[in-house]
């Protein structure tokens, strides 16, 4: 059986800014200021309209600029695996779902029709986050941020925790500061849904509280074991780990999440970090200000990035724990210092890393 590729044929990560500035997208007051001094109202959580301020660069650098000539080779060469890369065909798409037991698209009912019609009908409030034109040579060729909505025990949506803020915000910044070619909507799917399959990265965030039927746990592990890429964030402590991690094993009984030690490549590949980045929500950053504390509880106190390979060796997922990317994405446009010390040093390097990261190997 064929598998899914992992990468997408439009890829090429290799126009990062050089200056390696991240201009933040909003004013910290959640306000912006007009010609003749006055506040003016703000639009959601973004305001990438208007007086957009640069901000030097704090820790931003990419790896390639340094000028190292062995570096600069092994990235072109990645660069190029990528752009020869091909997407797999959609009829072909259509057979591997077929032989999964998912339903051709050709002949899908009209309930499953008419459920996709409707989402794809209600267009995300894009709440101040600018909107761009994908490249009519790549339309059918570009990297879609796809969140999985999933059910909780807890009976609120915890799958949307940050959306649609994070998952815009993050996509504007691919597009920003990358020459790849991004989707500006992003898409939420469940993970029986066999669209699924046309996308080979996808996030899902709080599973502290996450309960998959036994038809998401067969769709989950059919998309990783076919080329798929998982990013697991935003859950803290021993209790939420119990809980994902008991799922997961109803996904993989077999397989073991390990930590990833900081030399691996995905801390490197774009942005050097030089520890594991912690970032807290907003508020409890802003609570504990000055004083070092960046976890949400005391038992999170310290970040776990954990890897998740098959039997060959291929890094499946990425499994974030105490610690909340997503909410660095999300919250940049509400507090400079927020945005300078958590969304620009922390949530997007490490972000970018493990997008490119997923999308090369």
């Amino acid at each position: 059986m064929n598998r899914l590729p992992p990468i997408l044929g439009c890829l090429a990560l290799a126009a990062l800014a050089t200056s390696g500035t991240l201009p933040r997208q909003h004013e910290a007051d959640g306000g912006r200021r007009g010609t003749d001094g006055s506040r003016q109202p703000a639009v959601g959580n973004s305001l990438h309209e208007g007086r957009a301020r640069t901000i030097e660069p704090r820790g931003l650098s990419p790896r390639w600029s340094c000028g190292d000539r062995d570096q600069e080779r092994e990235f072109s060469l990645a660069v190029d695996r990528v752009r020869t890369a091909r997407i797999i065909p959609a009829a072909h798409a259509r057979f591997e779902l077929a032989a999964h037991g998912y339903p051709d698209p050709e002949r899908m009912t009209f309930a499953q029709w008419n459920q996709r019609w409707e989402r794809e009908r209600t267009a995300v409030d894009r709440r101040g986050v600018p909107d761009w034109q994908v490249d009519r040579d790549f339309q059918g060729d570009v990297f879609t941020f796809v969140r999985i909505q999933y059910d909780s025990s807890s009976g609120w949506q915890r799958w949307a925790t940050d959306h649609p803020d994070a998952d815009l915000n993050f996509s504007y910044r691919l597009k920003e500061l990358t020459s790849l070619e991004v989707d500006p909507q992003g898409k939420v799917l469940e993970l029986t849904d066999p669209e699924l399959f046309d996308h080979p990265f996808i996030y899902l965030v709080e599973p502290g509280a996450m309960r998959l039927t036994a038809e998401e746990v067969v769709a989950l592990r059919r998309y990783l074991r076919n080329g798929g890429f998982l990013m697991v964030d935003d859950f803290w402590g021993e209790a939420e780990w119990d809980n994902f991690h008991a799922e997961l094993k109803r996904v993989f009984p077999d397989l073991e999440p390990v930590e990833l030690p900081l030399d691996h490549p995905i801390f490197h590949c774009v942005y050097d970090l030089k520890e594991k980045p912690q970032v807290p929500s907003i508020g409890v950053a802003h609570q504990n200000r000055g004083t070092g504390v960046t976890w949400e509880r005391e038992d999170a106190q310290e970040p776990h990035y954990r890897g998740l390979f098959d039997e060959q060796g291929r890094l499946m997922a990425v499994i974030c724990h105490n610690t909340d990317l997503g909410d660095g994405w999300e919250r940049e446009g509400e507090d400079e210092w927020y945005f300078r010390e958590f969304s620009e040093k922390k949530a997007y390097p490490l972000g970018i890393n493990i997008v490119f990261y997923a999308m090369t190997h």
